[in-house]
């Protein structure tokens, strides 16, 4: 425990990052708590927004409320609650998985905390307040729920499950991805061979269960979303874009022929074509390609142009984005498994 929460105080202390998408966080959580608009400040005023659903942002306001608009220190800390929280569910999952006795199975949830609890890829999410946090949280309790359900064969802890895959969509859309694969386990009960009829319907009925309260809580934002955009959206958009937004896609696809580590997301792809701040103002060019983003000197060329142009633009055109994407094809037709693998 000692362990678990120095290495998150460390992170805190000595990488502490409130930048990018914390402050759009924030910046929803303060509008909602203060102006009762769930939307972003622009330099018209306050406007509607859906690019992220809405857990992350009650939590924040939750904790502003509290603390203060913008107390980092406390929304740094309360994650060092819920991030050693998951440690602890993490354990107790470990446990539950292994079928031996009580003495062995204690060993196993020593050796899974301090697994979970000494993994920096978990923990430096606490020094950089983002909705992964309280998301891999609810991801280990809906597994300790299901393979509690399944162990006890109780519905309490299935509905427990689906309760706690909800949170987890409200935090991230990709949580869905844990109601999916509860659908395939029940999928699976529903059809195996030797199931008794009175267990099918036992199974369908757990299932729609599940299904229900793990959905049931995004009702309120997709009438929300359709109140006010028109559009029927109940997780948020793939490319976290307003409805009317235009989504490069043409340089999303050249993107991912070349992108290989982070830093190129962070100094490259978020930041192209627009100045950030965090680069002293300047405009991103070309020059911050790596060489692998170039197959020859022509396509070198044909991508400085394209950068230029977007430099100039400052944002990229649709005329642009076609350039882009016929480049991204020919990269692609040249080597399809650096695309692909």
């Amino acid at each position: 425990m000692t362990a678990a929460i120095a290495l998150r105080l460390l992170f805190i202390l000595k990488f502490p990052r409130i930048a990018g998408d914390t402050l759009i966080y924030g910046d929803i959580a303060n509008n909602w708590l203060y102006h009762g608009v769930y939307g972003l400040t622009e330099d018209s005023g306050i406007v509607p927004t859906l690019i992220r659903l809405p857990g992350y942002p009650a939590l924040l306001a939750a904790i502003f409320a509290l603390f203060g608009s913008n107390s980092w220190t406390a929304v740094e800390w309360a994650h060092v609650v819920i991030d050693v929280g998951a440690c602890w569910v993490t354990a107790l999952l470990a446990g539950e998985l292994v079928t031996a006795p009580e003495e062995t199975r204690q060993r196993v949830r020593l050796v899974a905390f301090f697994l979970a609890a000494l993994c920096p890829f978990l923990a430096n999410y606490t020094a950089a307040p983002l909705a992964e946090t309280p998301s891999i949280f609810f991801t280990a309790l809906s597994l300790l729920c299901a393979a509690r359900a399944i162990h006890q064969d109780a519905t309490r802890w299935w509905a427990a499950c689906g309760a706690a895959i909800a949170a987890t969509v409200l935090m991230r859309p990709d949580g869905g991805l844990l109601l999916a694969a509860a659908g395939l386990y029940f999928l699976h009960r529903l059809f195996r061979k030797h199931g008794k009829s009175g267990d099918r319907r036992r199974t369908l009925l757990t299932g729609v269960m599940v299904a229900t309260l793990a959905l049931l809580p995004l009702a309120p934002w997709t009438v929300r979303n359709w109140r006010v955009f028109h559009v029927f959206r109940p997780l948020a958009p793939r490319y976290a874009n307003a409805p009317d937004e235009f989504v490069p896609r043409g340089y999303e696809r050249w993107v991912k022929t070349w992108m290989a580590e982070y830093v190129s997301v962070e100094d490259i792809y978020w930041s192209f074509p627009a100045a950030d701040p965090d680069r002293g103002g300047e405009a991103v060019t070309a020059d911050a390609l790596p060489d692998r983003a170039f197959d020859d000197e022509a396509e070198r060329a044909q991508t400085f142009a394209l950068f230029e142009q977007a430099d100039a633009d400052t944002h990229i055109s649709a005329e642009t984005d076609q350039k882009f994407a016929e480049l991204a094809g020919q990269r692609i037709r040249r080597h399809p498994l650096r695309y692909y693998i």
